[in-house]
Order: structure tokens, then sequence, then C-alpha cells
């Protein structure tokens, strides 16, 4: 049997977004899961829709250590949740 703990996914990248409007660019950071095609919500990881693939519920990130961080937690939820 598959424990949860033993779950890792090497599919989830962190994605770089850049957006120009007016001139003016901006940068941000996103986490996708490329195998099943879903983006990191802004939900907590224990909920349903802590994943998405609606736009508007993308969670961002402003720098790519935050970004680091979140795929670090993530990492660490699956360890501790049975």
């Amino acid at each position: 049997m598959i424990d949860r703990k033993d779950i890792t996914n090497p599919d989830e990248k962190i994605v770089r977004v850049s957006t120009t409007i007016d001139k003016k660019t901006e940068t941000f950071y996103m986490i996708w899961d490329r195998n099943l095609n879903y983006w990191r919500s802004n939900s907590p990881l224990g909920e349903y829709d802590a994943w998405t693939r609606d736009i508007a519920r993308r969670a961002t990130f402003e720098t790519l250590k935050r970004a680091k961080r979140e795929l670090s937690y993530i990492a660490q939820w699956r360890s501790e949740t049975p």
C-alpha cells in the first residue's frame, strides 16, 4: 500500500511569469504540476482546492525564494500528513 508520505512529485515545477503592460515588466512565480496540469492555489494544502486549473485562483509568489519555500512546505506537508 502506498502511503501519502511516500509520495513525492518531481513534476511540480516553478514557473517564471513575466508580463509587460505599458512598457512596465512584472515578474512573478507560480507552481505547476506538469503531469496533472494543475497549479498551486491560494488555499491551504489540506483543502480540496489546494490545486486548481482556474487562472484566477492560482497562487503567485513575488520571488523565486518564496516559490521554493512553498515547494518545501508541500514536501513537508506530504511527509507529515497520514
